[in-house]
């Protein structure tokens, strides 16, 4: 729309005002200038692509992720455990994973390298790896796993843990569902802001066009009045 605006509307409306000699107002003005060097159409064009990545990225899943995955730099890897809610959800998954395979009695050190392994996640393998390296130099499991979570929680929630009765998953239950709690409130919470972030800048475009084309017409009317 703004490109057929750009190209039949604008123009004609330019060549109007332009042959009445009318004094055009700024803003009229600012549109005008923005239309002659396609910042407009550039950008409504930025937000349909980047709209339109997100939705095929979405659609595709995982299977369509891993293509922009590489062995030796886990671009996408890095990017989900940067992103809030999804670090909580691999923590969640790793600390699941961990209690039950603790519960089955199975060693520790091979209890976290499965944990890491059950992410699906590079970069909580390679955390992994620091656990079972601080477990082979001597340190406490509930020590050991700083190396996974820097903010301390899962140090202190496992500690307390390995005091509790009845098993880890039970005792960690409480902990994973805060954990999907508050990565489904950030997830929902981001999704509305940038929604609402859209729907305001291009209502901020289409007002700004119309108060410049309406500045035109004004324009033109108060010039065939004055003559």
């Amino acid at each position: 729309m703004i490109t057929l605006i750009s190209t039949f509307v604008i123009p004609k409306f330019k060549e109007v005002a332009a042959g009445m000699n009318v004094q055009l107002w700024p803003i009229t003005q600012f549109v005008l200038a923005l239309n002659h060097s396609s910042i407009l159409v550039g950008f409504e064009a930025f937000l349909f692509f980047a709209l339109a990545g997100v939705a095929l990225v979405y659609i595709g899943g995982p299977g369509l992720v891993r293509w922009f995955q590489f062995r030796s730099i886990p671009v996408v890897d890095w990017i989900a455990w940067r992103v809030p809610w999804k670090q909580k959800r691999l923590q969640r998954t790793f600390s699941a994973m961990l209690a039950v395979l603790l519960d089955g009695v199975v060693p520790e050190a091979e209890a976290v390298r499965l944990a890491g392994e059950s992410t699906a996640n590079e970069i909580c393998r390679r955390r992994a790896r620091r656990v079972i390296a601080a477990l082979e130099y001597g340190a406490k499991l509930d020590d050991a796993v700083r190396a996974f979570d820097d903010t301390g929680e899962f140090h202190w929630r496992l500690t307390n843990a390995t005091h509790a009765y009845g098993g880890f998953l039970p005792a960690l239950r409480g902990w994973h569902e805060a954990l999907d709690a508050r990565a489904f409130q950030q997830e929902e919470a981001m999704t509305h802001v940038v929604t609402s972030g859209l729907v305001i800048l291009n209502g901020l475009v289409v007002a700004l066009i119309a108060v410049g084309m309406f500045g035109i017409l004004i324009a033109v009317l108060r010039g065939a009045l004055l003559q």
